[in-house]
């Protein structure tokens, strides 16, 4: 639903559930506040996990979930510095945690989606601080691990070419932004918000190559389809 612009939807229904019946509170909560992240909603997802985490129920487990969806916000917040605490204390916490622990949330936090998530996400924010080489060394660390998910793949790609575009890396980042665009074009996977980054990264190339009409068509198709992901 989130990929098909229909996430606010998606929110009404998790809004409608009572924490209370069938599955564990934990669980109500940590799936409301990841579907609240993703429709940019960050404050009312903030709440939510608050509550989780400070729940005299919460687990170890628990935190480690709430701080890998913080970080998904790491592209909507002023400061970066929240993202980067929270991507840090999830990766220490899941040296620690046990897999059957782990509340399943959208199947997206298996230990190597929350381990990839966080590095890619945590670089992201060091290189909205500027610094540029933990940026670089958690991008890295995070591409390696493969994660077999198309969407983690363009994001990466799409990462590796922003950061190249602000650090003046011209040929690289285009280089890296085409091949995120081409691999989401082979699955299918266009109009996925993973593909943002890759867009913002080729419209600041040809920026900074006076091409300002392909940078003006590429950041209207990113904002049409911020557009259409964000109700």
């Amino acid at each position: 639903m989130y990929t098909a612009g229909r996430v606010a939807a998606a929110v009404r229904w998790i809004d409608d559930v009572d924490p209370d019946e069938g599955r564990s509170p934990s669980e109500v909560q940590l799936l409301r506040g990841a579907l609240h992240m993703m429709a940019g909603n960050i404050v009312a997802a903030d709440v939510i996990l608050d509550e989780v985490t400070e729940g005299e129920s919460a687990t170890g487990a628990d935190r480690m979930v709430a701080d890998m969806i913080h970080t998904w916000s790491v592209h909507d917040r002023a400061s970066p510095r929240p993202v980067l605490a929270a991507a840090a204390r999830s990766l220490a916490t899941l040296d620690v945690v046990a897999e059957e622990e782990i509340t399943d949330v959208l199947g997206m936090t298996t230990p190597s989606d929350i381990r990839r998530s966080s590095l890619l996400n945590g670089s992201a924010a060091a290189a909205y601080d500027g610094c540029f080489d933990q940026a670089r060394a958690w991008l890295s660390r995070g591409s390696t691990l493969g994660g077999g998910r198309s969407a983690s793949d363009v994001y990466a790609l799409g990462l590796g070419a922003l950061h190249d575009a602000w650090t003046g890396r011209l040929r690289s980042a285009q280089h890296q932004g085409a091949h995120a665009v081409a691999v989401a074009g082979q699955s299918a996977m266009t109009s996925q918000p993973s593909v943002l980054t890759a867009q913002l990264a080729l419209a600041h190339v040809h920026r900074e190559r006076d091409e300002l009409g392909d940078a003006e068509q590429l950041l209207a198709a990113a904002a049409t389809e911020l557009q259409r992901t964000r109700p």
